[in-house]
């Protein structure tokens, strides 16, 4: 049993602790989840970081959406893509919580930073569209932050390959919670 083989003989790789963080999201089995997750804590903190978007969610899907904020904001901001999705479900989180005005400021500095390009264009799909109000940018930024982004992905992807490129994202268990927003963005994108 992979359990066994993490917490009673402590055999803590990466690739054990991936498939296990994996199956526990999969089986919806949250307590297990924030149980493996201290656990990790204690035993092999770097994993924390690196599995962190399945952390978040996991906690994301049971409606904790404190808990999520709590851990994502708890975590160093690295310069991986896999903190760029705890920064986003942190921003998210604020989003679920009705935090509107925080919501909309994290995700407009992770729309400016984040390299990974479906991250990016989440994160301003969230703040030209789901929370223009909320946001500190004026009318005109936020219209020339769309069409900022709209022509980056229009010179990099046509529809077909964007929908490849996504699709082969959602092949993560933590992107593939997100795919109706991905739609969403994909249709705000190319159409």
């Amino acid at each position: 049993m992979l359990e066994k083989r993490i917490y009673t003989k402590k055999r803590i790789t990466y690739k054990n602790s991936l498939l296990l963080a994996e199956s526990l999201l999969l089986l919806g089995d949250f307590t297990s989840m924030n149980k493996f997750c201290d656990f990790l804590k204690d035993n092999k903190p770097k994993y924390v970081s690196k599995l962190g978007p399945k952390f978040a969610a996991a906690k994301m899907i049971s409606g904790n959406y404190q808990d999520v904020f709590e851990f994502s904001s708890s975590l160093p901001v690295l310069k991986t893509t896999a903190s760029e999705w705890i920064v986003f479900y942190s921003a998210l989180s604020l989003q679920m919580m009705k935090n509107y005005e925080k919501s909309a400021a994290l995700f407009t500095k992770v729309s400016d930073s984040a390299k990974n390009p479906l991250i990016k264009c989440l994160s301003t799909y969230f703040v030209v569209n789901v929370l223009q109000t909320y946001s500190q940018l004026t009318e005109e930024e936020i219209k020339e932050k769309a069409l900022l982004l709209r022509s980056r992905i229009n010179k990099n992807y046509t529809y077909e390959s964007w929908k490849a490129y996504t699709e082969s994202e959602k092949q993560e268990i933590h992107i593939m919670i997100l795919t109706k927003i991905i739609d969403d963005v994909t249709s705000w994108l190319f159409f």
